[in-house]
């Protein structure tokens, strides 16, 4: 970046006195410098940590195609703020297996002096091999709720044949939109004659991401009449058919819950502790248990359930869950289904 042309052209007009440093000097003793200082700085601040929290995860990186493992550490100061530092992502090639992920987080661990008996819990995603390194490295760990949530959706619904021919058939609904001028400005047009004073436009999703298709079928439904009357006036030969529609409809009514969940489990990570599981989880359950007119619509409803039991089981009879809730004041045990759980958690509590 500092030896390119453009770059240092535009230091020299922004201020023609500074003399730019080059590459090896920012890639070695800067970058060198700066690491040690930021290293040392965090390793004061969790020198008298007795307890960490550490979330972990592993991710490639879409343009130079290299893998990287990450953790951060996350702990509470005796003004009970919470705290969360990146302790390394590290580049990651070598096979992802249980020895090679417990390694490099046990040479993170040691870095920054934390010993394990301080590491309380760490979340990680539901991949076999990380459940595998965490239990190597003789760390209490669980699944990100968020990413369990997704699962339960994809198994549930979103990988059924029916599902995938509608969604394909509003990607492709809303790229035409989206790369025709002609069509987008006779959506435009068409909601400005009806008096929308700010038109709307379709929102394209992210196949790896069900929230966005959620949102991507939440917005074309909204717009289904405009659609349709656009359509008409460009001679656009639509491919969803009004059996899709009405899948679409079936399928924004049914992952509504799982949606407001994981928006509010990810809205604020700092603000989404553990203590968050059994209220979001019991209260899915029991949206899902309610009544439907429509036999379709319960029985999506009646697969995520299934799906949701399969994942997550029964949280209330592990501690690590109950106790969070209990212990957190917007909580307690109000969201506990069993009576037990209330009287069980207590006695630990008070041990």
């Amino acid at each position: 970046m500092v030896e390119r042309e453009g770059f240092s052209n535009l230091i020299k007009v922004i201020e023609p006195r500074y003399a730019l440093p080059n590459r090896k000097y920012f890639s070695g003793s800067w970058l060198n410098d700066t690491y040690t200082k930021i290293s040392t700085a965090v390793k004061n601040d969790l020198k008298d940590v007795e307890h960490i929290s550490i979330t972990t995860d592993i991710w490639t990186c879409t343009f130079t195609n290299d893998a990287y493992l990450s953790l951060t550490a996350h702990y509470l100061d005796e003004d009970f703020q919470s705290h969360s530092k990146c302790l390394t992502v590290e580049n990651f090639n070598d096979r992802h297996n249980a020895p090679n992920i417990k390694d490099t987080m046990q040479t993170a661990l040691d870095e920054f002096d934390i010993k394990k008996e301080s590491v309380h819990l760490a979340v990680r995603d539901n991949a076999s091999n990380m459940v595998a390194g965490l239990r190597e490295a003789d760390i209490p760990n669980v699944g990100c709720l968020a990413h369990t949530l997704e699962l339960v959706v994809k198994e549930a619904i979103l990988d059924s044949q029916e599902s995938l021919d509608t969604l394909a058939a509003f990607r492709k609904l809303v790229g035409h939109y989206k790369h025709s001028v002609v069509a987008s400005a006779a959506l435009k047009k068409v909601q400005e004659t009806h008096g929308i004073e700010v038109p709307l436009k379709l929102v394209q999703d992210v196949p790896t991401c069900w929230g966005s298709s959620y949102t991507m079928l939440e917005r074309a439904l909204n717009l289904k009449k405009y659609i349709l009357l656009s359509n008409v006036e460009i001679e656009y030969e639509c491919e969803i058919s009004s059996q899709m529609w009405k899948h679409a409809e079936l399928l924004h009514k049914a992952l509504g819950v799982f949606f407001d969940a994981v928006m509010q489990i990810e809205g604020d990570l700092t603000k989404s502790p553990i203590s968050i599981a059994i209220p979001t989880i019991n209260s899915l359950k029991d949206a899902l248990s309610h009544e439907e007119g429509d036999e379709k619509l319960m029985r999506m409803k009646s697969l995520l359930a299934e799906a949701l039991s399969k994942r997550l089981g029964n949280m209330e009879t592990k501690s690590v869950y109950t106790v969070a809730t209990f212990l957190d004041p917007r909580y307690k045990d109000q969201y506990f289904f069993d009576e037990l759980t209330s009287l069980k958690t207590i006695n630990i509590v008070t041990g």
